[in-house]
């Protein structure tokens, strides 16, 4: 019963990729499939109580709530996407530098979540790099206004890289030109800190996987 679970907890995270390039986050997949197995380790104990169609059903039932949990993530993940892209194309209508990053087909993009909070409101931010280009662009959504006296930093890995100044609605965004092109890192992080902080010593709001 694990493996067919497993397989199927598998078979079902491909069909949802191919319908979407947007990737819910791996823990929803990783917590779906512990719980299928976990239920199927249970039903298997007590199968010998139930006729052979019941513990089918209850499987399919299973597979389908793991489905429709996936497809909310899925559409949560698109509205955040469309939000950030409104919100960008407000701000940044003039600074052309932004969307010849952002809009490019060789972008690389790193997305960071809050660390402590996984609702719908919680804060994200977004990093894009261009391997031929020197330039960072750098966003976040959902930022609370900052206590007195600190404000939001990006870290690329040790490195302080600029300072986000959300408007009213909790949007940042800012540009950051490199010394050269190939820009690298590990782990982008947006600390919130006093100004003259450099150490990421602050609290991380939101984060990227390292």
């Amino acid at each position: 019963m694990d493996h067919e679970l497993n397989e199927a907890g598998e078979a079902l995270g491909a069909a949802l990729e191919a319908r979407s390039p947007h990737r819910p986050p791996a823990e929803l997949r990783d917590r779906v499939v512990r719980e299928a197995v976990r239920r199927g380790q249970r039903g298997a104990r007590q199968a010998w109580l139930r006729p052979p169609f019941i513990v089918g059903a209850a499987a399919l039932a299973l597979l389908v709530a793991a489905s429709l949990a996936w497809g909310l993530s899925l559409n949560a993940a698109l509205a955040q996407e469309r939000s950030l892209r409104t919100q960008l194309e407000d701000a940044a209508a003039k600074d052309e530098v932004v969307f010849d990053v952002v809009d490019a087909r060789n972008v690389n993009k790193t997305t960071l979540r809050s660390t402590t909070d996984d609702s719908p409101t919680a804060p994200y931010g977004k990093v894009f790099v261009r391997p031929d280009m020197p330039f960072i662009v750098a966003m976040a959504g959902r930022l609370p206004e900052p206590p007195a006296g600190r404000e939001y930093h990006l870290y690329l890995d040790a490195r302080r890289i600029g300072t986000l100044t959300p408007n009213d609605g909790g949007f940042a965004y800012f540009v950051f030109r490199a010394d050269a092109v190939g820009i690298t890192y590990q782990q982008a992080r947006i600390v919130l800190e006093p100004p003259d902080r450099t150490d990421a010593s602050g609290s991380v709001v939101v984060a990227s996987p390292r």
